[in-house]
Order: C-alpha cells, then sequence, then structure tokens
C-alpha cells in the first residue's frame, strides 16, 4: 500500500542474494528475466481465466459506477481488465478474466467519487482495517460491497488517484494521463481506458508492483511487447518519465528476456537496486 511499485518496506531490507545451484549467489542480471516459455503453458491459462465466470458481474459493477460518476460530472479512466480483454485478447481469439474493477479519477474528484460509491452501497476497506494516508503514501483505495450471489467473494472497486510505481505528485497524474484515452464498449455503453500507449506504460509497471511470480501479469506485458512496435513503447517511456516513473517502467520491462531486450532499444537507465527489490 505504500509509495511507488510497493515493495519499498522490503527494499528498506539488505539484499539476500537468491542461491545458484552450485552454492553462489545469483546476480540482478542472472535473476530478472523470466521466460514464460519455462512455465507450463496451463499454469498460465489457468491463471489468466480462473475468474472469467464473474466478468458479467464485473462488467455490470463497473458500469454502475461508471454511470453514477458521469452523473455528478467525474471523470475516470477504467484501467487493466476490460481495456486489457479487449485490446491484447479478444482481437487474438482468447479470453482473460479479472478479479476487480480499476478506476483513475482526479485527486480533485477523489471525494466525490468516493460518496459516489458510498452510495452505491460500498465500504472502504481502509477504514474497516484502520489504515490512514499517512503523508500520502497510498495511490489507490479498495472499496467492497456483497455480491448478489452469496457463493461469490464481494465486489471490489479499486479507486486509483495515482498508478503505482509512478512517484509523480497525485495533482499532476490526471493531467498527464488524461489524454492517453481510448473509448470500449462495455454493458451497453462507452467507457474510457487507457489507449496504447498508455496500457504499455502501465503494463510495464504493473509488472515491476507484482513481480516476476505473477503469471498474468507478465503474460500480459509479453503479449503487449509481441503486438506494439518500438514506436508504442517510446511513447510509453516518455509517458512513465512524465510521472516519474522510468525506474518502474525499465524494471518491468527486464522481467521478460524480450523486455529487457525492448527496454535496451530505448535506452532505459539500469535499475539494479530495484531489481534487488523486485
Amino acid at each position: 500500500l505504500g509509495r511507488g511499485v510497493g515493495f519499498r518496506d522490503r527494499a528498506a531490507d539488505p539484499p539476500r542474494p537468491a542461491a545458484r545451484p552450485d552454492g553462489g549467489s545469483a546476480q540482478p542480471s542472472e535473476r530478472r528475466a523470466t521466460d514464460l516459455t519455462h512455465r507450463p503453458e496451463l499454469d498460465e491459462f489457468v491463471a489468466r481465466v480462473r475468474n472469467l465466470p464473474r466478468q458479467a458481474e464485473l462488467d455490470a459493477a463497473a458500469v454502475e459506477v461508471l454511470d453514477a460518476f458521469e452523473s455528478i460530472g467525474v471523470e475516470s479512466l477504467l484501467l487493466k481488465g476490460p481495456a486489457l480483454a479487449e485490446t491484447l485478447y479478444v482481437v487474438a481469439g482468447k479470453h482473460r478474466g479479472y478479479c476487480d474493477v480499476d478506476l483513475l479519477v482526479a485527486l480533485e474528484d477523489l471525494p466525490r467519487a468516493r460518496s459516489a460509491l458510498a452510495e452505491l452501497g460500498y465500504a472502504r476497506l481502509t477504514d474497516r482495517l484502520g489504515i490512514e494516508n499517512v503523508g500520502g503514501v497510498l495511490h489507490a483505495e479498495a472499496w467492497e460491497r456483497r455480491s448478489e450471489r452469496p457463493d461469490r467473494q464481494p465486489l471490489v472497486i479499486d479507486l486509483h488517484w495515482r498508478l503505482a510505481g509512478c512517484e509523480a505528485p497525485a495533482p499532476l497524474v490526471w493531467g498527464a494521463v488524461a489524454p492517453r484515452r481510448a473509448l470500449i464498449e462495455l454493458g451497453g455503453r462507452r467507457a474510457a481506458v487507457l489507449d496504447r500507449v498508455g496500457l504499455a506504460m502501465h503494463l510495464a509497471t504493473h509488472a515491476a508492483q507484482h513481480g516476476p511470480d505473477d503469471l498474468k501479469t507478465l503474460a500480459d506485458l509479453t503479449r503487449g511487447l509481441e503486438r506494439w512496435p518500438i514506436e508504442v513503447w517510446r511513447s510509453a517511456a516518455s509517458l512513465a518519465a512524465a510521472l516519474d516513473g522510468t525506474a518502474a517502467f525499465a524494471a518491468g520491462l527486464r522481467l521478460l528476456p524480450s523486455g529487457a531486450k525492448r527496454a535496451d532499444e530505448l535506452g532505459l537507465p539500469s535499475t539494479e537496486e530495484l531489481d534487488w527489490a523486485i
């Protein structure tokens, strides 16, 4: 829940090198690149489709919240989930499930967005857990509401005003990201999402946030690298720089061999300290 990519608390500890079979210590350059071709394809498939049964329910919840925001003049961007499913998977005849709804709003609209969620019956988890945003370190907060189906987990809306891995002050985030928008169809309405450049940046910083063991996140990044040309990634690098997120962008890319190659092509800086933290 902290500032940045979500692992600052671990980064504060001295790095503990991973052991190699020969008894030595793996260096960051040896550990950072995860090759998905060495993982069973079934594992990636299961991670990707695990939440498909909830997709219609989550899409309906997203439409309800988007309608509520629109009625009070709150602009928002739908992150990940449906945007990635539509952009990277549906076009290839594949499926991608998701377990929550992520929405980005401007910091100045945060109070009204919170009120709208409360009116829809959502409760903020940080209140229940006693978490306070001391020093403004949080980038998002989770809101949940009981599912209408008793056999399912609560519906969760992650309300963002910053992006993990990006250190730019919250008031600057919306202004930098809002122009990078596209529209998709969702539940009979148009929903604003990040365009390819915004998605590319977010794929890499999100990978840095979750690390090398998140198969679905790395599969998303793999598909983005395969599908989008270097020009998209160059613009994504510029967007990351504008949001003070170059380190997370570079480290996330370098979790994959193809991403490490792209990072070198873009001339991105070394991020060995962050690689150790991840």
